[in-house]
């Protein structure tokens, strides 16, 4: 499972990357909506998915763009629907 530090510790570098992208992190609710979308991940996937979203990408993330990534390193996330996971 995801831990919440990670996720903002990732969150964070890519506001930092993605200049025009308007997250705001200060914004609980918004976190949180994010968050559980990604919450089932493991830390090191979710951290990588991030990593290469960056490295590839010109435009600010998506759910849909950054899961994209996930699915490329995870061979199970094809496997699996919101239901499942939760």
């Amino acid at each position: 499972m995801l831990s919440y530090e990670v996720f903002t510790n990732n969150f964070e570098t890519l506001t930092e990357i993605f200049i025009n992208w308007k997250f705001d992190l200060t914004n609980a609710k918004g976190c949180n909506t994010w968050f559980k979308q990604f919450e089932y991940m493991a830390d090191s996937d979710f951290e990588r998915m991030i990593n290469d979203y960056i490295k590839q990408e010109t435009f600010p993330p998506t759910v849909s763009a950054l899961l994209k990534y996930y699915r490329k390193i995870s061979p199970n996330a094809n496997k699996l629907s919101i239901r499942e996971r939760e």
